[in-house]
């Protein structure tokens, strides 16, 4: 029961976002946009560069053919995105993103992540050390939506 008690902060949050989610996912079916091969879970783990600065993407059993922005949404997550989003549009200029997209795929993951994290919590029988991960992981999952709420502002005359 007190595990519980440490998700209440976060109930309104998440219902915002699941509802927030709906909508998106709504919205997403009018837009129209090519298809990619898509990563879906780039991070740190999964990219790694050489001593000449050539990334290699690895771990691609997720993978899928998604619009471009299913893979983009993950760097809107890092606090340097703006460094990253100056390149993208050396090499994209020409590409609108869809903000909807954008938020779309990254509600889908994160409430995702939330969503394992909190019934592990709920059923309380995985141990302190293991309740008091998936406490940090959804503080952080809060933070990263907020990030990408933020980034979304900051480019929203390009998209």
């Amino acid at each position: 029961m007190i595990l519980k008690n440490e998700l209440k902060p976060f109930r309104g949050e998440l219902e915002k976002r699941i509802k927030d989610f709906h909508l998106l996912s709504a919205s997403i079916k009018k837009v129209n946009t090519e298809k990619v091969l898509c990563h879906n879970d780039l991070h740190g783990w999964n990219i790694k560069v050489d001593e000449k600065k050539t990334p290699h993407i690895f771990d691609w059993e997720m993978s899928s053919f998604e619009p471009p922005e299913a893979d983009i949404w993950f760097f809107m997550r890092i606090e340097k995105f703006g460094i990253f989003f100056e390149e993208y549009k050396k090499v994209y200029g020409n590409y609108k993103l869809h903000s909807e997209l954008l938020s779309f795929y990254a509600h889908k993951y994160s409430l995702n992540v939330l969503a394992n994290c909190a019934a592990r919590i709920l059923k309380e029988n995985h141990g302190k050390k293991q309740d008091k991960r998936d406490l940090e992981v959804i503080n952080v999952q809060m933070e990263k939506l907020s990030r990408i709420d933020l980034n979304l502002g900051r480019i929203k005359n390009y998209i």
